[in-house]
């Protein structure tokens, strides 16, 4: 068999002690190649080594990898190891390897873990520390075949560069076997096969850049990326892969410049495959951002659990009490769907989700794009909030196939015109599409969406509230959902002064706090009612409902 040293300093002591380790070695059959890479382009005189089975080769003006692949070409054994400069082994680690390699034919080749450092070792037992080299490797030729020569490209990380075509190429063809430990030598002979070996080998080979500077550039965190991709059990257990490569930006700062480590970031933040590969479920998602709040964690895993993405800041509608109405949304606009592929991994585990805010999001391509990202509703309650005035076909069908577990219907009253004042549009349209909506998920034997009915009171519909329950109950909506008007600043509630037909709407005035009582018998009227029907209310949870009472039960018909 070959054996390849390569070195910089043919002198030194690292060289000195890794060619002497190689000759005391008990296998019998060796030659030994020692490469010198020339630096400054002038060849130095050969190391003083008087041993036949040692062959010289000077390669001035070469880089480590060329002069790596010249060594190897030039072997003359079916065998080959590759050996790092400042590495030394016990007397039998290589016969053991090349055991291992002979008694399982399949194998191609075989590394392990870095021998004793050379450093102060000669005067030790074996005991020694270990070295910083990266992974001894011993093959057969034929592996050559089928990957070629080493990258020339990649400075002097060759190491890594082979591991990962090797791993991609050969994956359980290649061993990772303990003989080539120098220490402790009990656990000698022991051969992982596999995916078993390969995370071994892997996880040296991630601890190497991690701590070797100048060793690797920033295409290794692409080309480890993409390595478990194609193998993701090679990932270590219970590990999120966006987790495992961001740990390792971070730890690569020796050898990643800042300008380097942020381009790997935001390589790996904006790689879809990996997004995906890493999603968490909204429930593991939510328990790690726990254990990451009860621990103290400020450098975070997990993503935000409850999300509000407005989707939209446009509305056709300019109902009375809405910013809208008084020209306050002063740029309306549509979320950017760019965003929505950015935003998608932040979609998929969350537990809770609103995809509205001032805007009708039915008329959001933003809305539309982000559906496809919505966890199950069993695991997530995700909902809008709509005037449902532009439900056609497609849109209909559109919501029936997502994910989205609540769509709450804005309608404010129970009359037509109630309806026209508050809201400036035909009731009878939306009705109808209320019913269309309701009766195509029941078609479809389907739970979900669920469907709500949602009015803001005020003095102009509180007496409309039990004729909503009745509404609720005849078009088989399952939730009807009240809430006041929020009691602002008087300077606030004076802006909302809006004029529709012959009636002007006057926010302060129009606040149930001016009517208690009225507001406190049509409120209990409808309980009533929605006992009796089997309509379910949701009071707002956010104020006291009632007037008369301290804050009551809000969730239920209560």
């Amino acid at each position: 068999m070959s054996v390849v040293v390569v070195c910089t300093h043919a002198t030194d002591n690292a060289c000195t002690a890794s060619v002497g380790s190689v000759l005391l070695q008990s296998y019998p059959h060796i030659e030994l190649i020692l490469a010198h890479l020339a630096v400054g382009g002038e060849a130095s005189a050969p190391m003083p080594v008087d041993d036949p089975r040692v062959r010289w080769m000077a390669q001035p003006g070469r880089s480590v990898v060329g002069t790596m692949n010249a060594a190897v070409r030039s072997a003359r054994g079916t065998f080959v190891a590759v050996v790092q400069a400042g590495d030394v082994y016990r007397a039998d680690a290589i016969h053991d390897a090349m055991q291992t390699l002979l008694r399982t034919p399949d194998l191609l080749a075989v590394c392990g873990t870095e021998a004793a450092c050379w450093d102060g070792l000669l005067d030790e037992a074996v005991g020694g520390p270990q070295g910083a080299g990266l992974s001894a490797l011993l093959f057969r030729r034929t592996l050559l075949l089928l990957l070629g020569p080493l990258d020339e490209g990649l400075a002097s990380a060759y190491g890594l560069d082979l591991a990962l075509r090797m791993l991609k190429a050969v994956p359980d063809r290649v061993g990772y076997v303990r003989p080539l430990l120098s220490q402790p030598p009990q656990q000698a002979g022991g051969l992982l096969q596999g995916g078993h070996a390969l995370q071994a080998w892997l996880a040296e080979c991630t601890q190497v850049l991690a701590r070797h500077p100048g060793m690797a550039a920033a295409q290794w965190v692409r080309g480890y990326a993409r390595l478990l991709l194609a193998q993701p059990s090679l990932l270590p257990a219970g590990e999120n892969l966006l987790q495992h490569l961001m740990a390792l930006i971070d730890a690569g700062q020796a050898w990643l410049g800042p300008a380097d480590q942020e381009a790997m970031r935001t390589w790996v933040d904006g790689h879809e495959e990996i997004a995906r590969a890493s999603t968490r479920t909204p429930k593991a998602n939510y328990d790690l951002a726990l254990q990451e709040f009860r621990n103290g964690v400020t450098k975070v895993q997990s993503t935000p659990h409850l999300l509000t993405l407005e989707t939209t800041s446009r509305c056709n509608l300019r109902c009375v009490m809405c910013p809208h109405a008084i020209g306050a949304v002063t740029r309306p606009k549509h979320l950017e769907e760019s965003l929505v592929e950015e935003l998608g991994r932040f979609v998929q585990q969350a537990t809770s989700i609103q995809l509205h805010g001032i805007g009708e999001p039915l008329n959001s391509p933003a809305f539309w794009s982000t559906l496809q990202h919505l966890p199950d509703q069993a695991v997530c309650e995700s909902s809008i909030n709509t005037n449902l005035t532009v439900l056609d076909d497609k849109r209909l069908q559109r919501l029936l196939d997502s994910n989205l577990r609540i769509i709450n219907v804005s309608l404010d009253a129970a009359t037509a015109g109630t309806y026209w004042r508050i809201r400036g549009f035909d009731f009878d349209t939306v009705l109808g599409n209320l019913r269309r909506l309701v009766a195509a998920r029941n078609e479809r034997g389907a739970r979900f969406p669920l469907v709500y009915l949602n009015m803001t009171l005020m003095r102009t519909n509180i007496e409309e509230v039990p004729a909503l329950v009745q509404l609720a109950h005849d078009m088989g909506v399952d939730v009807v959902c009240l809430w006041h008007l929020n009691r602002w600043s008087d300077a606030e509630m004076a802006r909302y002064v809006v004029q529709r037909d012959d009636w002007v709407f006057d926010y302060k005035a129009e606040g149930l706090w001016n009517f208690p009582e009225l507001s406190n018998d049509y409120l209990r009227q409808a309980q009533a009612l929605g006992k009796k029907l089997g309509v379910q209310l949701y009071l707002d949870h956010n104020k006291s409902v009632f007037f008369d009472e301290p804050q009551e039960q809000l969730h239920g018909n209560g």
